[in-house]
């Protein structure tokens, strides 16, 4: 999938699905499936993604896993995007968020609340979107999670970019009470 081949992509996910329904293993059949919707995603197929979505989401519930369940739900979030149905996808990701709160999975607390960040400043919600992207930068930071530390204030560096460092700055004050910190003011460096 990273190489761009997303037909060779299905059909080396296809072939694994048929390897885990000879092994009778569910999750994997499951992980297969959610995998393919992905690839329906990329493909624009949001319809037949979303039809795999919710038959994994329903397998990984009968199978208590509610980790892999929290990975659908933020697929079926991004297909919701796809669409243009903020509130949907939000529903999703705020379920997704749920569980990995539930698990004490930082990492994806983390990684939900990145996403939702983006979500919401593209949409122009600003003050949510800085909230989110804020609390998944402090749990990142929490956890040691060098990657998504990066990530985060590397967004918060273009969101700053985006609307103008007056008007971000703004909201900055208005959600924290605190300074502009260093690393986020390129006029300082």
């Amino acid at each position: 999938v990273l190489q761009g081949d997303l037909e060779e992509a299905m059909k080396l996910y296809q072939r694994a699905l048929e390897i885990y329904k000879v092994l009778g293993d569910p999750r994997g059949e499951s992980s297969a499936l959610q995998e393919m919707a992905h690839i329906y995603v990329l493909q624009g197929n949001l319809d037949k993604a979303m039809r795999l979505c919710q038959q994994t989401l329903k397998d990984f519930e009968d199978l208590g896993d509610l980790k892999n369940k929290s990975a659908t739900l933020q697929e079926m979030a991004n297909i919701f995007l796809a669409r243009g149905e903020l509130d949907n996808a939000m529903k999703f990701y705020q379920e997704s968020l749920e569980i990995s709160d539930h698990l004490g999975n930082l990492q994806g607390k983390a990684i939900t609340l990145g996403m939702m960040g983006q979500v919401l400043w593209k949409f122009n919600r600003y003050s949510d979107g800085l909230r989110a992207l804020l609390e998944s930068l402090e749990t990142s930071r929490q956890i040691g999670a060098q990657p998504d530390i990066a990530k985060a204030t590397s967004i918060l560096v273009l969101m700053r970019n985006d609307i103008g460092s007056e008007r971000f700055d703004t909201i900055w004050d208005e959600e924290t009470g605190q300074p502009i910190p260093e690393w986020l003011d390129n006029s300082k460096a």
